[in-house]
């Protein structure tokens, strides 16, 4: 069976099928877990370029790794299937065992790449809350044409750094190729030969191209959230008009069963 993204890197939190408890304290969780995303790299500004002093530097890592014992074990303690939720969030328990601050690395080189690698629960906790992005992402297979512009943003930059002298190196060229491809056009590298310009102007025609998919998939899915609404409201309203013929039918069934019922009761009443 295919795991998703988000249980492949440890992330997937707990699932749709587990209990409603198990679920509700799962999305309780999540906003201090995204406030806590959002720190990570707060902190590691803090720690290599102000530089934090030691005790503030354990006193935040204590927070963090506090964080994630009490997510975990609450959670471990509310969903039904336990192994599951272990084996498809592992980054949480891998945090906890590699990220105890002190006790278990001090003060080590070791101990600055452990907190390094935090910044990468960052991406994976905000795709965990982003359900929208990623249905965004499906349709339409978004996703696929992101990918294919993010490469095509690599290597357009590899490509013309190799052959244009206006850019020095190949970070240079992706820059360029990045603001190219958006149309944005800042103008601070531009191409200075003539092969550089003839690519240059392959890579704005695709940038235009690959540009109209993303933005024309971002407009299909939001006018088709908007049209489910409305057939979600007209369905409701249809629903509401059926329960009230319903209630009128019933109401004139009992009417007439008790007219009968009366009918009955006189001819019986004559018969004696």
């Amino acid at each position: 069976m295919k795991l998703a993204f988000h249980s492949l890197i440890g992330l997937a939190g707990v699932h749709r099928r587990e209990n409603k408890r198990a679920q509700f304290w799962d999305k309780v969780l999540q906003w201090p877990m995204l406030m806590l995303a959002l720190w990570m790299p707060f902190q590691f500004y803090l720690d290599y370029q102000v530089g934090l002093e030691s005790s503030e530097t354990v006193f935040f890592d204590w927070i963090v790794w506090w964080f994630f014992v009490i997510e975990s074990s609450l959670l471990v303690l509310l969903v039904d299937n336990k192994w599951k939720y272990l084996r498809t969030n592992w980054m949480n328990i891998f945090i906890i065992v590699a990220g105890l601050p002190i006790i278990l690395w001090g003060y080590s080189p070791l101990a600055a790449i452990l907190r390094s690698l935090r910044l990468l629960l960052m991406a994976g906790l905000i795709f965990r809350l982003t359900k929208t992005a990623r249905k965004i992402l499906n349709k339409n297979q978004l996703g696929k044409t992101l990918i294919a512009s993010l490469l095509l943003v690599f290597i357009s930059g590899v490509i013309i750094s190799a052959i244009d002298p206006g850019f020095e190196t190949p970070a240079d060229g992706i820059w360029w190729a990045l603001v190219t491809i958006t149309t944005v056009g800042y103008g601070d590298y531009t191409p200075v030969t003539a092969p550089g310009r003839i690519f240059a102007s392959v890579l704005i025609l695709a940038g235009v191209v690959l540009l109209s998919l993303v933005t024309a998939n971002l407009a299909a899915y939001f006018v088709e959230k908007e049209v489910e609404k409305d057939v979600e409201k007209e369905t409701k309203d249809e629903e509401k008009y059926l329960d009230k013929v319903i209630k009128r039918l019933d109401s004139r069934l009992d009417k007439i069963e008790r007219q009968l019922q009366e009918v009955s009761e006189k001819v019986s009443t004559n018969k004696k």
